[in-house]
């Protein structure tokens, strides 16, 4: 039977879900709102199923609202450090991960960045924890896929110029599309968060057409990105191909791709549609089927990703679990398979060759699933 989680208000951006015990604490800090919300509560959706499926109710749950800002998420943790928090899950991007990294290494709490891209966050802070994939890997696999797989040779970059992990993604997979001889032939800058509203970004995209771009990686948000797709002129989106990352794995996204562009892929954690290559079920196949028979619909990358996240904490949190302890445990994770595929953190805490999940959004008729790299 599903067990019953009581949510309590503590404070106005403080919310604790907890079960009958006084065991340990697991924070959890995500973007409950902005820009970024359909992230943060499909994350959240995978980390109560974890807990649920567990069957401990010792765990408290205490629940943070980042709303997607830098400032505000280091506000989480620091609420988060008050709570008695054993161990926390987030914040999701590199520009909130890394002020909440020094924050989590000055107060010794572990902390687990769920989909920071960046391999900085946790080299060097034997606290902090880095469970996706890397950038190199994902812009590597994207301009893989474009150029040779799609025949792409042009295309233009467009970089939300508020974010840093837009900027450097974008700098990462140019450098890869150029070592597979493609050309960049446009580089396109915008202010996403608080900057132009939909009908400007509706103009980007007829910037890249007019460049003469067969399409454009954009490294942004999904409503941004949704917001590009919606005003741009028919004519000129039909024909393009877009790149983006796992920020892309929504169905906003999807419901604005879907034949109205020529393509649109994006490196991401997790298809409910994989193939399964292997004998018997994948762990990813496991985990669509429960989350089907207990959500009643589709799981994205970032429910997946928090569903693994929480049972690799689950399992650092022993009878009595410090801090330090749980820091150690999962310091020693090794190939511990889930339905984002194996993990492996290496000596600076991030996930050694963590796969991923390419996936198309432009056609609703076919899989979502295109291949897990490396397969």
């Amino acid at each position: 039977m599903k067990r019953t989680l009581r949510t309590l208000a503590w404070s106005a951006a403080l919310l604790v879900t907890t079960g009958c015990g006084q065991g340990p604490v697991v924070g959890l800090a995500l973007p409950l709102t902005g820009a970024d919300q359909a992230l943060g509560v499909a994350f959240r959706r995978g980390v109560e199923l974890a807990l649920q499926e567990s069957g401990r109710d010792d765990v408290t749950l205490v629940v943070q609202d980042t709303g997607g800002e830098p400032q505000l998420s280091t506000a989480a943790l620091q609420r988060l450090d008050e709570a008695h928090a054993t161990v926390v899950i987030g914040p999701l991007a590199d520009d909130r991960a890394r002020p909440a990294a020094l924050l989590c290494q000055a107060v010794g709490l572990p902390m687990i960045a769920p989909t920071a891209l960046d391999e900085r966050v946790a080299m060097g802070n034997e606290w902090v924890f880095r469970f996706g994939f890397a950038r190199q890997d994902a812009a590597a696999a994207l301009a893989t896929h474009a150029r040779y797989s799609l025949d792409l040779t042009r295309l233009a970059l467009v970089i939300d110029l508020s974010t840093t992990e837009s900027v450097e993604s974008a700098a990462a997979f140019a450098a890869e599309f150029r070592r597979r001889r493609g050309r960049i032939v446009a580089e396109i800058t915008y202010w996403g968060g608080r900057g132009p509203g939909p009908d400007e970004r509706g103009a980007l995209l007829g910037r890249v057409a007019a460049s003469g771009a067969e399409g454009a990686f954009i490294p942004a948000g999904a409503r941004d990105v949704a917001a590009m797709i919606d005003g741009a002129d028919a004519s000129e989106r039909a024909a393009l191909v877009l790149l983006g990352m796992s920020a892309w794995d929504t169905e906003a996204l999807r419901s604005a791709a879907a034949g109205r562009v020529a393509g649109a892929y994006f490196a991401g954690h997790f298809a409910p549609d994989e193939v399964d290559t292997g004998a018997g079920a994948s762990a990813a196949l496991a985990f669509a089927r429960l989350y089907r028979e207990r959500e009643g619909g589709e799981a994205d990358g970032h429910a997946a990703l928090g569903y693994d996240v929480t049972r690799t904490v689950l399992a650092a949190l022993g009878e009595g679990a410090s801090r330090s302890g749980v820091r150690s445990r999962l310091a020693g994770v090794r190939r511990l398979d889930g339905a984002t595929g194996t993990l492996t953190l290496d000596a600076h805490g991030s996930a050694a060759h963590k796969s991923l999940v390419l996936q198309q959004a432009h056609d609703p008729s076919s899989p979502r699933f295109v291949a897990r790299l490396p397969d």
